[in-house]
Parts: structure tokens; C-alpha cells; sequence
């Protein structure tokens, strides 16, 4: 049936990318990076660059971000690493109550042997990196300073699948000034999956606690990029969430 001249129509919105357009969510200094893909205050469900990417999944937004329950209920914001060449960076913490290994964010595959993540091990309360080879082997990067539960922090990943180790993937942590630790071993597949917040597929759990943020760029970012990303996600992190991290 045709609709009345005068009739409203009501289209359901989607989450596809939208380039060039504002986002709906508000604003960031960390959609200003150049190669930014998403990035999340995590007090709305959308990506601020205008993208259009958005949380998908059940999910409790709080004043401070994202609460991660742990298990394997994550969400997905729908997007694939362009390339095998990517950085991103979140604020997060482990609650004071987690009790196992997790991801805050991975592009594991459902196999787990091809992507990268950002993992917190409860046992040595460090922060890692993990990325798996086809093989399935862990090919794991630890940071130099660890972090308590329910310690806030700031943590920049890179990694490149083009790159010979060491230079394939880095850290840099909110405290510490240059990458702290490189993986020594090992090449690197290309991830084929979608970025998941709160659990890695099935491979590897998610952590339990609280993700403030996250920003997620194409390409290999220098040293002085990442701790302008990580200086921007800390300033936003106090203005917006009510949030010092060291």
C-alpha cells in the first residue's frame, strides 16, 4: 500500500559505516587522530568518529563506561581490521572481584589462532597482548608495570602482520614513556574478525570489569602518536567519566 502524502515513515536506524558525517553520540578529540575506524566513550552505545559502528549486544552502560560481567558474553561493534596493521587503546579496569584470565577487547578468531587483543591475567595482574599464530601458538607481549584490580589505567596496543618481530607489535602504558615491551618470536596472520569487547570468542574469556574507553586506528602509530592518543584518553576520561588515571 502506498503511503498517504502526509503520512510519517519511520526508518529503523543501522549500523553501518557512515564516512564523512557527524556522529549522533557527540564529540572526541580522539576521532582527530588521523586513521581512526572507531572510537567509544563507552556512555552511549555508538562510535564518536560518525562511522557508525555501535555496540552490539546486551550491555549496562554506567556513568564510568562499559561493565564487563566476564564469561563469554561479550559484544561485537562490527568491525573487521581494515589490514593486518592497527592500533588501539582503551581505558579500563579489572573489577576488585575478578577471578579469572580475560580479554578487554580482541579480534580473536573463533578458532584462536589468528588476531590480537588486549588481556588482563589476573594471576600476575599484568596487562597483556596476546596474539596467536595459525598454529595456535600464544605469542604473548607482558608490560613492564603491572596494574591492581580495580586500578584504572590507560594501555596502547600496535601490531603489524607485515612486520618481522620485534617490530610487529608494542606497548605503551599511561605511566611508562616508550613502547615497554615487544613479542620476540613468532609472525603474524592477518585478523579476519570482528573486534569483540568483553570476551575473545572462544578461545579465551572475558575479563570482568569496567571499559572506559576505546579507540581503535588503521595503520601503525609512532610512540609520540600513541602517547598523544593515550594523553587525550586521559583527559577525556576526567572530564567525561569522572576518572584519574595515572
Amino acid at each position: 500500500m502506498a503511503l498517504h502524502p502526509l503520512a510519517l515513515q519511520i526508518i529503523a536506524p543501522q549500523a553501518t559505516p557512515r564516512p564523512g558525517l557527524p556522529s549522533p553520540f557527540g564529540t572526541s578529540a580522539l576521532t582527530g587522530f588521523s586513521g581512526a575506524l572507531a572510537v567509544f566513550d563507552m556512555l552511549s552505545e555508538g562510535d564518536l568518529t560518525g562511522n557508525g559502528y555501535r555496540l552490539l549486544g546486551d550491555y549496562e552502560l554506567t556513568s564510568t563506561g562499559l561493565l564487563l560481567p566476564g564469561g563469554v558474553s561479550g559484544l561485537s561493534i562490527g568491525l573487521v581490521p581494515p589490514s593486518g596493521s592497527y592500533t588501539m587503546c582503551i581505558a579500563a579496569k579489572a573489577a576488585a572481584d575478578a577471578a579469572a584470565d580475560g580479554f578487554f577487547v580482541s579480534c580473536l578468531d573463533t578458532d584462536g589462532n589468528v588476531g590480537a587483543g588486549i588481556r588482563y591475567v589476573i594471576s600476575t595482574t599484568n596487562v597483556q597482548g596476546q596474539v596467536l599464530q595459525a598454529s595456535g601458538t600464544a605469542l604473548t607481549t607482558t608490560t613492564a608495570v603491572t596494574r591492581a584490580l580495580d586500578t584504572w589505567f590507560a594501555v596502547c596496543f600496535r601490531t603489524n602482520s607485515a612486520l618481522a618481530p620485534p617490530s610487529n607489535i608494542g606497548f605503551m602504558l599511561s605511566n611508562t614513556s616508550g613502547i615497554s615491551a615487544t613479542a620476540t618470536v613468532g609472525a603474524l596472520n592477518t585478523p579476519t574478525k570482528n573486534f569483540r569487547i568483553g570476551d575473545g570468542w572462544t578461545a579465551t574469556k572475558g575479563v570482568k570489569g569496567t571499559l572506559g574507553m576505546l579507540a581503535i586506528y588503521d595503520g601503525l602509530k609512532s610512540q609520540g602518536d600513541m602517547a598523544a592518543i593515550i594523553a587525550a584518553m586521559r583527559s577525556e576520561m576526567a572530564t567525561k567519566h569522572g576518572v584519574t588515571i595515572p
